[in-house]
C-alpha cells in the first residue's frame, strides 16, 4: 500500500529514462509527488511519463542533451523553476561508463567516465541548490553503487569516480549542516538494470549471499532514507559490514580467477596487523548531530576551558553519541565474523 508522504512535493531525477532513475520517478509519483524526469533519450522519457500517468501520477519530462554542459544545465534550471518550481528533492542519478582496467581505457573514455556522473552531479546541484537554500528546505540525493566503499577489480575508472561521488556527498553534507536541508548517499550492490547488464562481462564474481536487487526495492528504500534524513544507505544493508571491513580484509572484491601476487602476504597473515591498526588508530565514528549555536559554543567551551580533564571530555563524547562504549565491541565481533566467511564466500585463493 502506497503512502502519501510526498504529497505535492517536487522530485527532480536525472537519468530518469530507465533503471533506478525511472523507478524512483514512478515511486515518487505513486506517493503523490510531481516527478520531473531529466534525461537524454526523449523516447524513453516519454514512455516513463506515460507509465506514470497511466497509474494516476503526475510527471513532466525535460530532455537535456548533456548534463556536463553548463549552458544546458542552466536552460534546464530556468525551465524547471518557471514551469514547476524549485525541487524539494534533487536526485543525481545520471551516469555511464564501461568497466575496464585502466590500461584498457582510452583518454576520451576516461573523460566520459568522469563527466557523468561526477560533473553532472556537481553541475545540477550547483544549479538548483541556491534556490533550495533560499527557500529553507530541500534534500539532495546522490545515487552511486557499492564500489564507492569497496575496491572493485576490473572497474578502475568507474570505481575512482564513485569514490569521488562519495566525497561530494560528504562535502555537501558538511556544507548543509545547520540548515534545514539534507544529503543522502545511496549505494546499492547488484541491481537489475541496463548498467549492470552492460558491465556483466567484467564484473567480478559476486558472493552467493548478496541478493540481486530490483529497481523498485532500491527506489522505495531511497525515498524512505530521504524522508528519514538518513545520510548513507547501503543496499542490501548487510553490505555495510563488508564496506567497513574492506580496509583490513585484503581479499574482499577479488575475482575467483585472479592471480595472487606471490609477494603479497597471505590473507590470514595480513589480517591481524591490519585489524590491530584499524582499532588502534581509528576513533569511533560519531554522527555529529545538528546542534544549535548555543549548544556548540557550550561544547567548545567545555573543551577549551583550562579546568577540563579527561573525564569531562569523555562525558562530552558520550553526550554526542550514547553508543560510544558499545561500538568497538560490536565491530570486533562483526569483523571476525566477516574474516571467517569472506575467503570462502568470495572464493579467494
Amino acid at each position: 500500500m502506497q503512502t502519501r508522504d510526498l504529497d505535492d512535493k517536487l522530485v527532480l531525477i536525472t537519468g530518469a529514462s530507465s533503471g533506478i532513475g525511472a523507478a524512483i520517478a514512478r515511486e515518487a509519483s505513486a506517493r503523490d509527488a510531481m516527478s520531473l524526469l531529466v534525461g537524454r533519450n526523449a523516447k524513453k522519457l516519454a514512455e516513463v511519463e506515460q507509465l506514470i500517468r497511466a497509474d494516476g501520477g503526475r510527471s513532466k519530462a525535460y530532455v537535456v542533451s548533456s548534463l556536463t554542459d553548463s549552458h544546458e544545465v542552466e536552460r534546464l534550471r530556468a525551465g524547471v523553476i518557471a514551469e514547476a518550481g524549485v525541487p524539494d528533492i534533487l536526485v543525481n542519478n545520471a551516469g555511464t561508463g564501461r568497466w575496464a582496467y585502466l590500461e584498457d581505457c582510452s583518454y576520451d573514455e576516461i573523460d566520459e567516465i568522469i563527466a557523468a556522473p561526477l560533473h553532472a552531479a556537481l553541475y545540477v546541484a550547483r544549479a538548483f541548490l541556491p534556490e533550495m537554500l533560499r527557500r529553507g528546505t530541500g534534500a539532495l540525493v546522490t545515487i552511486t553503487f557499492i564500489g564507492a566503499f569497496l575496491p572493485w577489480p576490473g572497474a578502475t575508472g568507474c570505481t575512482a569516480v564513485r569514490w569521488g561521488m562519495r566525497g561530494f556527498h560528504e562535502a555537501i553534507k558538511s556544507d548543509l549542516r545547520g540548515t534545514n536541508s539534507s544529503a543522502t548517499l545511496v549505494a546499492p550492490s547488484v541491481v537489475e538494470t541496463e548498467y549492470w547488464q552492460k558491465n556483466r562481462t567484467r564484473k567480478p564474481v559476486t558472493a552467493a549471499w548478496i541478493p540481486l536487487l530490483n529497481t523498485e526495492e532500491v527506489a522505495r528504500a531511497s525515498l524512505n532514507a530521504v524522508l528519514s534524513r538518513k545520510s548513507i544507505l547501503i543496499l542490501p544493508q548487510g553490505n555495510a559490514v563488508s564496506a567497513d571491513a574492506a580496509p583490513f580484509l585484503p581479499w574482499m572484491g577479488r575475482p575467483r580467477d585472479a592471480t595472487v601476487n606471490p609477494l603479497d602476504p597471505k590473507p590470514t597473515v595480513a589480517f591481524v596487523p591490519r585489524l590491530i591498526g584499524f582499532f588502534w588508530t581509528r576513533p569511533p565514528r560519531l554522527p555529529f548531530p545538528q546542534v544549535t549555536a548555543r549548544q556548540r559554543s557550550v561544547s567548545l567551551g567545555d573543551l577549551s576551558s583550562p579546568r577540563h580533564d579527561r573525564s569531562r571530555c569523555k562525558s562530552l563524547v558520550r553526550r554526542l553519541d550514547g553508543s560510544y562504549a558499545a561500538r568497538p565491541r560490536r565491530w570486533i565481533t562483526w569483523t571476525f565474523f566477516a574474516a571467517t566467511l569472506s575467503p570462502y564466500a568470495m572464493g579467494s585463493q
